[in-house]
């Protein structure tokens, strides 16, 4: 009798571990079938920078201060409840600001959810983090797209401006040298249909390409790249 109770224990055992390996196997084809894959792309873009007012209108109808950066879903099922959240380093971007201004004739400054950026001010709270119901598995449909903070991208327009627009022309040929821009970092935080969570983050690196001085008519372009790099 114990023989046979010990073979029909073993027999129990071993049939619920085939089971639960089922199970298993089940839900991991279940998730690779419907996992989505995000990837945050860089791109490179073109500003007119008005000579007198020196305001800046990038290319592809993007308005001063505001770019878009393509979220694709590469991945074979859609993310759901997406949250993009924005870390910014408000002392490195006032610094860099303030390293072109070292008679303190403008206002750079941050505190208490706002930053300054010379005559501009901006609140911090209400751009920090982006919401998205759904990012669709890319099929060569209209692609989903995330705003840069408005503020990031008016310390680059006043950096820029003053680093390499305004600079004073001189005779020496020593080197030229400015600090580099300060990055930026966006964490991405989903479920898929299933409701098991992800999360991936990325760094932003803008730099620009090049400046050509036009006339007086079309003022001067600015090239700039957007580097999007996924660390996590």
């Amino acid at each position: 009798m114990d023989i046979v109770a010990t073979v029909t224990a073993l027999a129990a055992l071993l049939t619920a571990l085939a089971n639960s390996f089922i199970i298993f196997e089940m839900r991991k084809q279940r998730t690779a079938t419907t996992k989505p894959v995000l990837k945050l792309l860089s791109k490179y873009s073109k500003a007119i920078v008005e000579k007198e007012s020196k305001e800046w209108a990038w290319e592809n109808k993007e308005s001063s201060h505001f770019i878009d950066l393509n979220l694709i879903n590469f991945g074979t099922g859609p993310s759901l409840n997406l949250a993009a959240e924005w870390d910014i380093s408000l002392d490195k971007l006032v610094d860099a600001l303030k390293y072109f201004d070292p008679y303190k004739q403008m206002k750079f400054s941050h505190k208490k959810g706002f930053v300054e950026i010379d005559k501009s001010f901006h609140a911090i709270h209400n751009q920090k983090i982006i919401f998205l119901e759904a990012v669709p598995v890319s099929q060569n449909k209209k692609e989903v797209s995330i705003k840069l903070p408005s503020y990031f991208i008016s310390a680059f327009e006043k950096y820029v401006q003053l680093g390499i627009l305004d600079r004073p022309q001189t005779e020496t040929t020593g080197p030229f040298e400015i600090p580099d821009f300060p990055s930026a970092s966006v964490t991405l935080n989903y479920e898929d249909i299933n409701g098991i969570k992800f999360h991936q983050k990325f760094l932003v690196t803008i730099s620009f390409s090049s400046v050509f001085h036009a006339n007086e008519n079309t003022g001067t372009e600015v090239n700039a790249s957007f580097n999007v790099k996924e660390v996590s």
